[in-house]
């Protein structure tokens, strides 16, 4: 099979000032619509903290990742300019530690909205919903006004005091339970922020919990942690970060994943993490902002629900200062072999070529 048809990704950037203006419309847009949603609600955003038994029972749950080379045709672009380049890369994924302990302990949770009131009424009793997930990241905080994540990354150090696992959450039409659930990288389980609840009734809703790390013996387990988010006692997803010594030297503003990008600003469109083998493609969009002076190049690696890579791509190199700068890549699905891999699948995205720790780590799901 050759090199198209086993693969087709593609990867873009926008840099310069053209990517400021995109910036600015992106805060305009975000701002006009938590104004209209919290008008449209009636209420400010309200916040649900709560304590929760340490004894709740959760099946431990681990992520291997094998990763294979695999040749693929790439574009690369930026708005004015467009290039061409076929090689092989192979991308190491670093091994997993053993927990220095397996003590549990738990922590509240915060679970905010800042959201639209649903036109249509929905009981309760109606077990037919479809909640969705337009977005989750793990980050070093939360912002107190949007409830944002601040500096998304998949990577922290012993010198960070906490990781944050945010997630949005749509088509909220039934109050359920929400806790995450964080693991040692060896799958035991070592902290659980639980005790929260999404309020019935609403388009979107925040969700977001915190677990210590500098400063705590956890920060001495070096490896790939997940944290498992489970709503009304299902797992909905299990997100890995990595605890180790590296830090990215680009940061992270935002991130999502979309089946579709604005054909002029590029930015995403109906963000979510949900897809299925008729969908046309999905796309990995990420904004970095405060870029220092330097060379830079972003991959990113689609691993399938088997943990192994189904391919990578490059946005080519672009360099800084710069206010902000974003890159993309999309993988294909319908009528393409990630149709017939249905399943988790994940986006590494790593940051000039440094392949031990991803920069961020992005998921997804395929449904059949």
């Amino acid at each position: 099979m050759d090199a198209s048809a086993q693969l087709r990704l593609s990867a873009g950037r926008g840099v310069s000032t053209l990517v400021v203006a995109i910036a600015v419309i992106v805060i305009i847009v975000l701002a006009a619509g938590a104004y209209y949603l919290v008008s449209n609600s009636g209420s400010k955003s309200t916040t649900t903290q709560s304590q929760a038994s340490t004894s709740a029972s959760v099946p431990s749950t681990t992520s291997s990742s094998t990763t294979n080379s695999s040749a693929l045709t790439a574009t690369s672009s930026s708005i004015s300019t467009s290039e061409s380049q076929t090689g092989v890369s192979t991308v190491t994924t670093p091994a997993t530690s053993t927990a220095t302990t397996t003590s549990a302990s738990t922590s509240s949770s915060s679970v905010s909205t800042v959201s639209s009131v649903s036109s249509t009424s929905t009981s309760s009793s109606n077990s037919t919903f479809s909640l969705g997930v337009s977005g989750a990241t793990t980050a070093l905080g939360i912002d107190s006004t949007s409830l944002g994540p601040i500096n998304s990354t998949a990577s922290f150090t012993a010198q960070d005091p906490n990781v944050y696992v945010w997630m949005n959450f749509t088509n909220v039409q039934i109050s359920e339970s929400i806790g995450f659930y964080w693991y040692f990288p060896n799958g035991t389980e070592h902290f659980q922020s639980v005790g929260g609840s999404l309020p019935t009734g609403y388009s979107w809703d925040v969700g977001y919990g915190h677990m210590p790390l500098g400063s705590t013996p956890a920060a001495e387990v070096t490896g790939v942690w997940h944290v498992l988010a489970y709503v009304g006692g299902t797992e909905i997803l299990s997100q890995p970060f990595y605890v180790g010594s590296y830090t990215s030297p680009l940061t992270v503003s935002f991130s999502t994943l979309a089946p579709v990008l604005n054909s002029t600003t590029y930015y995403p469109i109906n963000s979510t993490i949900y897809y299925t083998t008729s969908s046309v493609s999905v796309n990995s969009y990420v904004l970095f902002s405060n870029l220092g002076s330097g060379n830079y190049n972003v991959t990113f690696d689609f691993i399938t629900p088997t943990g192994t890579s189904y391919g990578n791509v490059s946005s080519g190199a672009f360099s800084g200062p710069s206010p902000s700068t974003y890159v993309y890549a999309y993988l294909d699905i319908n009528g393409y072999p990630a149709a017939n891999d249905p399943g988790a699948w994940q986006v590494l995205i790593y940051v000039n070529n440094n392949f031990s720790s991803p920069a961020l780590v992005q998921q997804f799901f395929i449904s059949g």
